[in-house]
């Protein structure tokens, strides 16, 4: 037993595909700004519950950073005059629930990163860029002959899986190669060695209409492959 504890305690246990569902509980005054208390669930479980207070601002914020999806989003837009009145708070309220709502309705926007940090900050607040190249450092350690060039955030929805331009150390010739980080997640129940086997295996497939791989490796955090680019 003791051996599956250490096990699991090297993955990520949060399970980022499961839903998030929220409700604007209530509004107060904080500091002369109108602060929404934002009541958070992730999954079907009410027992996995947290409120984070939002204002207008960071709901703007929000939808700055959507815009790059091209979906018609119905923020309720910004007011100079009279904007601290119950009257307009409480239709404010509903106009911003309406727009969480079609936000979560979408499935795409439901995953991207912006809405995670929005609505479960003390999980989703870290840089995954940083955090992937520091695990990828460490498996270079033993597969000393790799070097990073640059990162490549823009790949891909899946924000826990990284990208980074590599090649083959001391040879500027070498063209660029992509390496592809992904950590551990919950549903990882193989131990790190056949995983590896695995990993190998991969590596050893040659087929016409299948891009070979260079390098496939795995530690306690994750697995990196490499693959021409």
């Amino acid at each position: 037993m003791a051996m599956f504890e250490e096990r699991r305690s090297t993955k990520i246990l949060l399970d980022d595909t499961l839903p998030l569902s929220c409700v604007i509980e209530s509004s107060e005054n904080v500091q002369g700004h109108t602060c929404y208390n934002v009541r958070v669930q992730r999954g079907f479980h009410q027992e996995t519950t947290w409120v984070v207070q939002r204002r207008y601002s960071d709901f703007d914020a929000l939808h700055n950073q959507l815009q790059v999806s091209g979906q018609e989003l119905p923020l309720p837009p910004k007011k100079l005059f009279n904007k601290m009145s119950r009257e307009f708070i409480a239709e404010r309220q509903q106009k911003l629930q309406e727009y969480l709502d079609l936000v979560l309705s979408e499935p795409i926007l439901s995953q991207c990163l912006a809405v995670k940090r929005f609505l479960d900050p003390n999980n989703y607040s870290q840089n995954f860029c940083e955090a992937a190249l520091q695990h990828v450092s460490m498996l270079f350690r033993s597969e000393d002959h790799w070097e990073v060039v640059d990162p490549l955030p823009d790949i891909g929805w899946r924000f826990r899986k990284q990208y980074f331009m590599v090649r083959r150390k001391g040879d500027l010739k070498d063209k660029p190669r992509l390496l592809m980080w992904v950590p551990l997640g919950p549903d990882f129940y193989l131990t790190v060695k056949d995983l590896q086997v695995a990993l190998k295996l991969l590596t050893a497939i040659q087929h016409p209409n299948v891009l070979p791989l260079c390098l496939g490796c795995v530690n306690e955090s994750g697995a990196a492959l490499v693959q021409e680019f």
